[in-house]
């Protein structure tokens, strides 16, 4: 099958959508199907790097639009975007069904089958064979499941603390929060990741999903990269800073996956942080809490449903069982 996932990328947009659906999109190539990721990258690097890297073809398309000339051939359609107007997508689901990634509302698009993969999101979204909702159907890629940790590994006397506010920081967080965990825990190894205007700060890299593995504590946005660090079962304490990650952020704290702080409490981070590497009987309750919840395979689940689809009728979902 041929398979067009629609996500966009920018400095002030953050990289999220599009590491979803390269997420998804290096799931289906490796089954052999041809993915094809179209939109703009927004001229970030290292996620150009990324994308060069994987099986999936990259192809430019105008940032929050739906250029059909893309979707040509396609079997299915993957649009993963809170810009791209319900209506147009609604069209497009009436020629080849369409699997919609929402984030806490399906904004009035009509399609086949809808994923919101927010922790949580199940309490808040109604059930159905065609709703995708929550921690079992996050977007984690293979690269991240194959450093996931079997154990909690003891803390380090100058524990190294990465700290990652999205791939391009587009709210500024990570010099306020880089210094409340500087005031906090003097003796911590500070790894910021973002812009390299920021002292010691080094850029992202297609290698995050290594260095996240290898810190002692990760404190990241509450966004798609809080995810991948509740897999791989890294002490972590998560930011809001943005009003989406909200929803998230409150189901991992009331959850107990790691320590959390709403954004206008910025100051209060190294606090967090510092409770979090100094009480063992915590980060080995949070670990497990994170393993509980999740096991890695969400982009399976995903590509199962998708490709589950009734092509027979555009946008009519399979009488199958929901994925497992």
């Amino acid at each position: 099958m041929r398979i067009v996932l629609r996500a966009d990328a920018g400095a002030h947009r953050g990289t999220g959508h599009v590491m979803r659906a390269l997420a998804l999109g290096e799931e289906l190539a490796l089954r052999g199907h041809d993915a094809v990721l179209a939109g703009s990258l927004g001229d970030v690097a290292w996620l150009a790097e990324r994308v060069d890297a994987s099986p999936v073809r990259h192809v430019e398309s105008p940032s929050d639009e739906l250029d059909e000339a893309v979707f040509e051939g396609a079997d299915r359609a993957v649009i993963d975007s809170y810009l791209i107007d319900a209506d147009a997508i609604g069209a497009l689901g009436r020629t080849l069904p369409v699997l919609a990634v929402v984030d806490g509302g399906d904004r009035g698009i009509d399609a086949a089958l809808y994923l919101d993969p927010t922790p949580g999101a199940a309490v808040a979204e109604p059930s159905g064979s065609n709703r995708l909702t929550g921690a079992r159907y996050v977007l984690v890629r293979r690269e991240v499941l194959a450093l996931r940790r079997e154990t909690p590994r003891p803390i380090d006397p100058h524990p190294r603390i990465v700290v990652f506010m999205g791939g391009t920081d587009p709210t500024g967080a990570l010099e306020p929060v880089t210094d409340s965990i500087a005031r906090a825990i003097p003796d911590a190894e500070l790894v910021p990741v973002g812009a390299l205007a920021f002292p010691g700060a080094i850029a992202p890299t297609p290698d995050l999903p290594r260095l996240l593995a290898d810190a002692d504590l990760v404190v990241c946005a509450a966004g798609t990269s809080a995810w991948d660090v509740c897999t791989l079962g890294v002490p972590a304490v998560l930011v809001a800073v943005a009003e989406n990650q909200r929803p998230g952020l409150a189901f991992a704290r009331d959850a107990g996956l790691a320590g959390a702080v709403d954004g206008d409490r910025l100051d209060a981070v190294g606090a967090e942080a510092a409770l979090a590497l100094g009480d063992d009987t915590l980060r080995a309750a949070r670990f497990a809490r994170c393993r509980e919840l999740f096991d890695g395979r969400g982009a399976e689940r995903v590509a199962d449903a998708l490709l589950g689809l009734d092509s027979s009728t555009a946008g009519a979902a399979s009488p199958e069982s929901p994925p497992r």
